[in-house]
Order: structure tokens, then C-alpha cells, then sequence
């Protein structure tokens, strides 16, 4: 039978082979299922592979070998694969939820691996918080959007010691240049992740934090001075940052947002405002980040937020959105209101699609098309951007919650931000939207171009 190379993994080295049970009928190979585990009380069904068949070896590096050795004993293979029992799935569903409850656990363990080692920390968008954001071993984001230190670090590492990343395009860049020096070690609980774009030298598949704990037992503090200092040099000469001169901006409102709230979870819709609150978003303990990776769907925000409340009602929820991903799902405000849930919805405007309108100024010459919010049909084919003669905005956001009985308000100028959350905090029986104005001109830097190296980066424009 045909086995998907995406539903099992070997959880044993190529020289084991010899160790593992022989049946009267051949080699009884257990290739496990993604989480690792397969009960005694599992219904089980042999499947056999024909000799000669050829194996996708992605999974991991010595399965062809391994398979190959046991044919050339004259053995046939088989897999034994398992079934889940409606208890044991049942178990499976009680785990993931508690594992989600207490993902603080994980979290705690990175934290004290890297403290014992010594060993500088970077995240991707969906990893952050692993470590806390003022840590001084942490870094920050890596890839497209990563900032300057962190992708030259991934550049000229000699070891990459990667706990649950894809290593997807948007982390990678250029696959050929990505950490081209380093040795790289992959702990996934999912093998169908390992080796499948990066080519790893040293596979792990396991739960992040039981390989933590066990390398806990075996690690030791590493002297990494001059390369902490290397790195910290790279931030001094290109720090993460917008101008300072420039009145309301994304890394103010979110500075003050940090400030506000010490204690918050966090969610994003997809665009601009996604990536820069994964660049500015201060994250300790006290606060989760729910965002949208990988194919980002615009709409997720509000929908996400209006969940995260009913599961943490005592905790602020904060959503933060584009003019234009809101406007996907903004008829969810009517469920926020009819369940009295006080979402603050922080609605970024620049009258935009901004992430579509970058890539169009950066890569497409100026050539804005269908990324204006404001335009019409009136409007000269040949316009570049907003000013005084542009229609009105629509919708108006503020009167907009107002006919979902929520409350709303305009934020045009740097020192009504703290205001704005004030007001936000005020009303705890309805959803609050504050709506700031920023410049259309704002982009997300540094910025990797798509097929470029992740030290390749565009800093200013």
C-alpha cells in the first residue's frame, strides 16, 4: 500500500536495525504517527512494502538507507500502522487543550536552555514571546520582516538550533543563502516539517518541550561574549525603529499600547499592522499574541478577538487591524455587542491596502493598482497617492460603531494615543473602535525582497 510521507516518522537511527523485533513474516518496522506515540490498546494493521519500492527520504536523512540495508538481507518491510480509539482521541483533544492553557511551560523552558547556554535567542512572528521581548539574550524576529541583527545573525551563525519552525519562504529568503555556515539541529513534533525546504543535519521529532528539558540535562554554558557583542554591534548600526518626526506612527501607538497594558492578549488581522506589531509588541508572561501565519488570512482579527475574550473575559483583548482587513469581518461587531464582550478594535488607516501597496512602490515601480481605499471612479489613472483633492473616506469607523452601539473614536494626532486607550478602558459593556489616522507613506522595514538573501535587506527608501 501507498504510505503518505506526511503521516509518520522513524524514531530510531539507521544502525538500530538490527535491534528491532524480527517477525516470522519480516522486519516489523514501527513507524509512528505525527504526535509520537502509539498505545499498547491501538487497533493495528500491517501494511507491507514492496521490495524495491523507493522511499521519500525527506522525513529523515538515513531512511533510505535503512530501508535499503534491511532489503539487501533479503527482508521484507512492513509498517505497522496505528488507529485511534474514540478514548484515546478524546485524551489526545484534553492534552492539547491543557497544553494550551499552560503554554507558559514550554515558554519557561527555552527560557532557562537559553540562560544555561548562553546562547542569543531569535523568533519567528509565531514564536515570539518564547522568550521575553527585554531579555538580553533575545534578539528579535527573523525573516522577511526581520529586524537587522537578527537575519545577520541567522547569516553568519555557525549552529542554528531550530524548536518548531517550518523554515518557510518568509523566513528563509534565498534558500541557497540561508545560515549557508551553520550546522543546523531541527526539533519538530511534526517530521513531515523536518528537511522538507532546508536540508538539517541533525533531525529531532519531539514535543518542544520534552527536547528541552532533556538537552536541560546534558547542556552547559557556551562562551559566546564576542558573539553577543558581534550581534549587539549589528543592532547599534541599524536599531529597529520609525522616525521620530513624523507625528502619529504604528511604533508609537504601539509603544503606548505596551505601556497601557501590561497584561493583554494581542491579536492581529494580516498586513502591515501585523508585521509591525510583531516588530514593536513588548512580550513577557502576562501577555498572548494571536496572529495569522503562514497564507494570513485578512479578516481573522475581529473573529479571533471576539473568541479570545469568551475565553479570557478578565483580561483585556486587543485587536489590532488595516482599514481594509477589518472591513472582511466588521459584521462580527454585532456579535461582540450583542454578548456585551469590550473588544478594543485598534483600526490602523491609512486608506490603503498597505502590504499590497508596498510591494507596489517598492517593486512595482509606483504603479498602484486596486489598493486605494479612497478612490474612485473619477479619480485621474495616473494618481500616486492621497491628498486634498481625494474623495472622502469610507466607511466612517467612528459612526460605524456607533451603529453597532459600540463606541468609537478618531485619533489624529500623537498625543490623544494615550487618551484613546483611556476611553477604550472606560467602557466595559460594548466594543471600543479607535481609529488612527497614520501616513500612507508608512512602510514595514527592513524588508527582504522575495528570492533575495535574508542579509540582503532594504533598511530606508
Amino acid at each position: 500500500g501507498k504510505i503518505p510521507h506526511a503521516s509518520f516518522t522513524v524514531p530510531f537511527h539507521s544502525n538500530t536495525i538490527h535491534h528491532i523485533a524480527s517477525e516470522d513474516n519480516g522486519w516489523n518496522l514501527i513507524l509512528v504517527n505525527r504526535d509520537n506515540y502509539i498505545p499498547a490498546d491501538y487497533k493495528v494493521q500491517l501494511t507491507e512494502l514492496s521490495n524495491g519500492k523507493k522511499v521519500d527520504s525527506r522525513i529523515y536523512p538515513e531512511l533510505q538507507e535503512m530501508f535499503d540495508d534491511a532489503r539487501a538481507q533479503g527482508y521484507s518491510l512492513f509498517v505497522r500502522e496505528g488507529y485511534r480509539t474514540q478514548e484515546e482521541q478524546q485524551r489526545l483533544m484534553d492534552e492539547k487543550i491543557e497544553a494550551y492553557e499552560n503554554d507558559g511551560k514550554s515558554k519557561s523552558e527555552a527560557k532557562k536552555l537559553a540562560e544555561l547556554t548562553q546562547v542569543p535567542v531569535i523568533t519567528t512572528i509565531m514564536g515570539k514571546g518564547a522568550l521575553p521581548t527585554n531579555h538580553e539574550l533575545y534578539i528579535g524576529n527573523v525573516g522577511m520582516h526581520g529586524c537587522y541583527a537578527a537575519n545577520h545573525a541567522i547569516s553568519e551563525c555557525d549552529l542554528l538550533f531550530s524548536i518548531g519552525t517550518r523554515f518557510n519562504d518568509r523566513i528563509t529568503g534565498k534558500i541557497d543563502e540561508f545560515a549557508k555556515n551553520a550546522k543546523i539541529v531541527h526539533i519538530d513534533i511534526d517530521a513531515a516539517s523536518i528537511s522538507r525546504n532546508i536540508q538539517v543535519d541533525i533531525p529531532i521529532v519531539a514535543d518542544a518541550k520534552e527536547a528541552m528539558t532533556a538537552l536541560l540535562k546534558h547542556a552547559k554554558p557556551c562562551d559566546t561574549k564576542d558573539w553577543l557583542e558581534e550581534i549587539r554591534g549589528w543592532e547599534k548600526e541599524q536599531p529597529l525603529g520609525m522616525r521620530k518626526d513624523k507625528g502619529i506612527t504604528p511604533q508609537k501607538i504601539i509603544e503606548c499600547m505596551n505601556e497601557e497594558f501590561k497584561k493583554a492578549v494581542v491579536v492581529t488581522d494580516v498586513g502591515q499592522h501585523q508585521m509591525w506589531v510583531t516588530q514593536y509588541l513588548e512580550m513577557d508572561e502576562n501577555k498572548k499574541l494571536l496572529t495569522s501565519g503562514g497564507l494570513g488570512t485578512m479578516g481573522y482579527g475581529l473573529p479571533a478577538a471576539i473568541g479570545a475574550k469568551f475565553g479570557y473575559p478578565d483580561t483585556p483583548v486587543i485587536c489590532i487591524s488595516g482599514d481594509g482587513g477589518v472591513q472582511m469581518n466588521i459584521q462580527e461587531l454585532a456579535t461582540a455587542t450583542a454578548y456585551g464582550l469590550p473588544v478594543i478594535l485598534c483600526i490602523f488607516n491609512n486608506s490603503y491596502l498597505g502590504m499590497v501597496r508596498q510591494w507596489q512602490q517598492l517593486f512595482y515601480g509606483k504603479r498602484y493598482s486596486s489598493t486605494c481605499t479612497r478612490r474612485r471612479k473619477s479619480c485621474s489613472a495616473t494618481c500616486k497617492g492621497p491628498g486634498e483633492q481625494c474623495p472622502k473616506y469610507q466607511p466612517d469607523f467612528v459612526k460605524l460603531a456607533e451603529s453597532y452601539e459600540a463606541y468609537g473614536m478618531r485619533i489624529e494626532k500623537e498625543e490623544d494615543i494615550k487618551k484613546a486607550f483611556e476611553f477604550a478602558k472606560e467602557h466595559t459593556d460594548a466594543p471600543t473602535i479607535l481609529e488612527f489616522m497614520i501616513d500612507s507613506d508608512e512602510l514595514v522595514l527592513p524588508m527582504v525582497q522575495g528570492g533575495q538573501a535574508l542579509d540582503c535587506m532594504i533598511l530606508d527608501c
